[in-house]
């Protein structure tokens, strides 16, 4: 028969090992998370938020460069570079017919580039225009073309595209390029003469651009790759999705926004070189 010792010992151990267990299950969960859910690695908006990254991302006409057009990937970047083809080339071509013409992808004439080559191809008073585009449409706007029509991701629903968009882009350059912030891109609405949101751009840049240099030129024809006008989906989906591009709609990059010349100060602020900025990946 054990002695009394050895059974003291004894309780106290399991005394310790249930109060131990006890006190695990009382702790409150981290995060702040409700007993019984499952905490999830991105809950603050902080974290889910798309980084910040520095882009090139200047286009301008080979004719005349006086004035350049800052556009972020969905935001009518091919549809602005058949316009300026034919504006440089007084023709009516389609995107099919110009890379015909041209022999190459239209990207590689008119290409992304970087301030540096802005300044050395326009001049330090080339006039600068961005265009923008509301977050949410052109994030689902990149999910149509780039996952169900083009396949450069798994096929999947547009809430679990959302769910899974961190990972996604850490392995997938062609979405990381095509989900990046329109920030990364437009940087400042102070640095251009001319900000202009994606629903009036087709017939309002036109018009802004032949104010500025006096050649008028034809509206542009909108290459259309998927309907994304007005997308239907959830008040909490859209919500998921917002809390992505937080910094866009802090830097006012939220397609709603129109800067006409004139409505500005008379000194704009001056774009400076970012050396370090590496060429950006082309898709």
């Amino acid at each position: 028969m054990p002695s009394l010792n050895t059974r003291l010992s004894s309780i106290r151990r399991t005394f310790t090992q249930h109060f131990a267990a006890m006190q695990k299950r009382l702790a409150p969960p981290r995060n702040g998370a409700v007993r019984g859910q499952r905490t999830r690695s991105h809950d603050s908006v902080q974290s889910r938020r798309i980084p910040y990254l520095q882009r090139g991302t200047f286009i301008f006409p080979l004719n005349n460069p006086t004035y350049a057009i800052s556009v972020s990937p969905k935001v009518m970047s091919s549809s602005i570079r058949v316009w300026m083809y034919n504006s440089d080339n007084n023709s009516s071509l389609t995107h099919q017919e110009i890379r015909t013409d041209l022999n190459t992808n239209l990207y590689n004439v008119y290409s992304y580039r970087g301030e540096r080559d802005t300044y050395k191809r326009c001049g330090r008073n080339c006039f600068l225009i961005a265009v923008h585009r509301d977050p949410v449409e052109r994030f689902i706007s990149c999910y149509r073309d780039r996952v169900l029509n083009l396949g450069r991701a798994p096929r999947m629903r547009l809430e679990h595209f959302v769910e899974q968009i961190h990972e996604i882009r850490s392995r997938n350059k062609d979405i990381e390029w095509h989900t990046d912030l329109q920030s990364s891109f437009l940087k400042r609405s102070s640095l251009y003469d001319a900000v202009i949101p994606f629903h009036l751009a087709a017939w309002l840049l036109p018009v802004v651009v032949a104010q500025f240099t006096g050649k008028q030129s034809a509206t542009i024809p909108h290459v259309r790759k998927s309907s994304t006008l007005n997308p239907q989906i959830g008040i909490h989906l859209r919500k998921n999705i917002e809390a992505l591009y937080e910094t866009d709609y802090e830097n006012g990059w939220d397609g709603t926004s129109l800067i006409l010349p004139g409505s500005q100060t008379s000194h704009r602020e001056v774009l400076k070189p970012d050396i370090s900025s590496p060429s950006p990946t082309k898709f």
